[in-house]
């Protein structure tokens, strides 16, 4: 199972990248945007000796807060970047404390500076600027909610890149296979009346069916072929492990999830058309994983 995980990661990760998707750019801004924060730590300074360890964090927040724009300036904007950098910032917070309270208290406790500096009219650098998003640490589904946003946000390029990026067809359509689902979670979720904590952006951008997408590119039909052939393949070996297995060990396959079953097909195609040059830097990015795990270490662990 963490074999799984740790491919389907990957594939994404590759494919995210390759495709050089905006959230991705975005984020990756963000992580790499790294100098000068000593220049925020006065006013971070109250998470110093914080148990919650989030000084850098903070000064990050600050950092964007000064060099970004006023809300009242981005009124044609294409997506909300507040709404990315609230989920880049408590995906932070997140790494370091998981599903722990520590995160939602950290959040909140930042909240507290963050909302003092931008309500401030006399505080130029900071006021008219992005809000903390308040709800994110009630929203026990919000990794999906960060996923399902991103993929709206990278709409747009997407379906521009079908038009000119016949070559990477494989990578765009495995993308929005898996976004398929996420968008068809959520557009169940939102339909019921019992349902009323449904996305707010869902509403906004409900038109951006990856299925409609995903049928106008050149690949489809092939993608679809291959998806059914791997399929066939991988139920004929299941079938005849299944033959040489005592009674009880059959019924207990028989009880694998469908759901898990087809996202390893999906798999197979994506790790078929990788490249080889893409396989030799997962296995390289794993040692890397496997060492951080094994040392205790990861990148963002250098802030205070």
């Amino acid at each position: 199972m963490l074999e799984q995980v740790f491919w389907e990661g990957l594939s994404k990760y590759f494919i995210e990248r390759d495709l050089e998707l905006t959230s991705y750019t975005f984020y990756q801004n963000l992580d790499n945007n790294i100098e000068d924060l000593e220049k925020y730590y006065k006013e971070c300074d109250e998470f110093s000796r914080s148990k919650y360890k989030i000084k850098g964090i903070c000064a990050q927040v600050l950092k964007y807060l000064e060099n970004s724009a006023k809300k009242s300036d981005k009124v044609n904007y294409e997506y909300d970047d507040c709404l990315l950098f609230n989920y880049w910032i408590y995906g932070r917070i997140y790494e370091k404390h998981g599903d722990n309270p520590e995160s939602a208290i950290a959040f909140g406790k930042l909240q507290g500076l963050w909302n003092s500096l931008i309500d401030n009219p006399l505080n130029k650098s900071y006021n008219d600027k992005c809000k903390p998003d308040t709800l994110m640490v009630m929203q026990v589904d919000w990794k999906k909610r960060k996923e399902l946003y991103d993929y709206f946000v990278n709409y747009n390029m997407l379906q521009s890149m079908r038009h000119y990026f016949s070559t990477r067809c494989n990578e765009i359509y495995t993308y929005l296979k898996e976004k398929d689902k996420l968008y068809k979670e959520y557009k169940e979720y939102c339909s019921s009346p019992k349902h009323k904590n449904c996305p707010d952006f869902f509403t906004k951008f409900e038109d951006k069916d990856p299925t409609i997408l995903l049928k106008k590119l050149d690949c489809y039909e092939e993608m679809q072929k291959k998806e059914a052939l791997h399929s066939k393949t991988v139920e004929k070996h299941a079938t005849a492990d299944k033959e040489g297995l005592p009674k009880d060990s059959q019924t207990a396959r028989e009880g694998t999830n469908p759901v898990t079953n087809s996202g390893n097909v999906l798999l197979g195609v994506v790790v078929t058309s990788m490249t080889s040059g893409a396989l030799y830097k997962v296995h390289l990015i794993r040692i890397q994983v496997e060492k951080n795990i094994t040392l205790g270490t990861t990148k963002h662990n250098v802030f205070i």
